[in-house]
């Protein structure tokens, strides 16, 4: 039952709730749902597309671009990339994309926010089909089963992140991903984040031959781990934030990755062994300074 002003009552059996509401009329008006162009996606691929990304969206950054993924359509080609300044992901699948809505094309570039994300993987958790996104001039909608979705792009062009991608690099490793995730994951008991005065804790590798040697400490102790790779050029000793690196390693797909470095200094990419048809991924991470450099 609701009053006259607006106080809900509601009982079943023995349990009674008083709430107090708002007049319905006080709700935000909706945009006007619908897009001139948009396409027609399989719900699988976009959901995996968006797993793969998302843990590299900035959260507070100065630039909004950032707080987002990137999304680029050129006709049956997906590219899906995110950056928070301290790793990157790219992540590239050719599937059947078909275009949908007033104006037709097969090319399309936007950037959707981060926790629309994030409320997207909620919907198409369990979902199967196809999926239809429309764009709007501000506003993205997902159609899917009845269900309609908004939210807001980001208004401006992302920038040209092929630029900071790392050229000639000349170490290459390769190595089982379920192994290296392992690894990382012991690492992290002791790799820690930063705590009242103290500095971030870092996970160290060192490649020396087929091995490498995962180390990590902090004050509540120290860990040590190896594990079998196979190894072209120097030998290296690297370090990164455990956490960034262990988020990209995860989100990977295939039973082995291939890591390419070119010195402490400079970023790590991982891609797939083994190159997997009409799918292909990137990681890049960020390494830290040793105190001893």
């Amino acid at each position: 039952e609701v009053d006259d002003k607006f106080t809900v009552h509601i009982s079943s059996g023995n349990s009674n709730f008083t709430m107090y509401a708002i007049n319905g009329a006080d709700f935000p008006s909706l945009p006007d749902l619908r897009g001139d162009r948009g396409f027609e996606i399989s719900a699988d691929v976009l959901k995996n597309m968006i797993a793969k990304v998302s843990h590299s969206v900035a959260e507070n950054d100065t630039r909004p671009n950032l707080c987002g993924a990137y999304f680029q359509i050129e006709g049956n080609r997906l590219q899906v990339v995110s950056c928070d300044s301290y790793s990157l992901s790219r992540c590239v699948v050719t599937c059947d994309i078909s275009s949908v809505g007033e104006v037709e094309s097969e090319n399309f570039s936007f950037i959707l926010p981060g926790h629309a994300l994030g409320e997207m993987s909620k919907i198409l958790a369990d979902k199967k089909g196809t999926v239809r996104l429309y764009l709007a001039r501000k506003h993205a909608i997902l159609k899917l089963d009845g269900l309609v979705f908004f939210t807001r792009l980001i208004d401006g062009a992302y920038f040209d992140y092929e630029r900071i991608l790392p050229k000639d690099q000349n170490i290459f490793v390769t190595c089982e991903r379920e192994r290296l995730l392992a690894c990382l994951d012991r690492a992290l008991l002791i790799a820690e984040e930063k705590m009242q005065s103290r500095d971030k804790s870092y996970v160290k590798l060192e490649i020396t031959g087929d091995t490498l040697h995962i180390t990590s400490s902090s004050h509540s102790g120290r860990v040590s781990d190896e594990m079998p790779i196979t190894h072209e050029g120097g030998d290296l000793t690297i370090a990164f934030n455990c956490r960034f690196l262990i988020n990209s390693v995860r989100a990977a797909e295939g039973d082995t990755l291939k890591l390419s470095f070119r010195s402490p200094n400079q970023a790590v990419t991982m891609e797939p062994a083994e190159e997997k048809e009409g799918e292909n991924f990137l990681y890049m991470v960020l390494p830290v300074r040793l105190k001893a450099q």
